[in-house]
């Protein structure tokens, strides 16, 4: 979404609506997303966040035939 309307935006326009974005941290991260300007760190870093999460995610759900009720026999999982 951020990044369809910065791209109907000026670069001074897209300066102006970050400029009245609070805190500085989200400005931060609209500007980053608006101008498609993740470093491989950031992109690296978001990556292991999301293993950790489907990680907790696959330790929670571990426990019960989730995935289409008591129908389902074998093991699922949320890894690609």
């Amino acid at each position: 979404m951020v990044r369809r309307v910065a791209q109907n935006l000026s670069g001074n326009e897209l300066e102006q609506v970050l400029e009245r974005i609070p805190p500085k941290e989200r400005s931060d991260l609209w500007a980053t997303i608006a101008r498609e300007s993740f470093t491989e760190a950031q992109l690296a870093d978001s990556r292991r966040k999301l293993g950790v999460s489907v990680d907790s995610m696959e330790r929670i759900l571990a426990g019960s035939p989730w995935f289409a009720g008591p129908i389902a026999r074998s093991r699922h999982t949320l890894h690609a």
